[in-house]
């Protein structure tokens, strides 16, 4: 999982500062369709916090949970929009099987979700 979670945020190092801050050994060893998942989830979620909100910080944490993987990615973008649900969000809510929140907090945005352990 960890080497999945490098290849995409790699390419958003030249356009904004994209970080892996969280990724305990358990889940970044993780393979199969709970890597695929998780995988999907972040670049979605990067890809919105850059395209729709003009992040420039985006940080990404993972968590063992109870049979679910805990997927946390925080931006300081301009936020959701009144038209936010589009494409990534479906992506997004399909990986997840609807386990997720997209919240706002001050200067920070907050996608937060679930992802089940195959």
């Amino acid at each position: 999982l960890i080497d999945r979670l490098h290849a995409i945020t790699e390419p958003w190092a030249e356009i904004c500062n994209v970080s892996i801050t969280e990724c305990p050994d358990e889940v970044a060893s993780l393979r199969g369709p709970t890597a695929e998942a998780v995988t999907l989830v972040a670049r979605e979620a990067i890809a919105n916090a850059y395209r729709h909100g003009q992040a420039r910080t985006v940080n990404v944490a993972l968590a063992p949970g109870q049979q679910r993987i805990e997927i946390s990615i925080t931006d300081d973008g301009a936020g959701i929009g009144p038209k936010a649900w589009g494409l990534g969000l479906t992506v997004i809510d399909r990986a997840t099987e609807g386990h997720w929140t997209l919240t706002r907090n001050g200067a920070t945005t907050v996608l937060t979700a679930t992802v089940p352990i195959d």
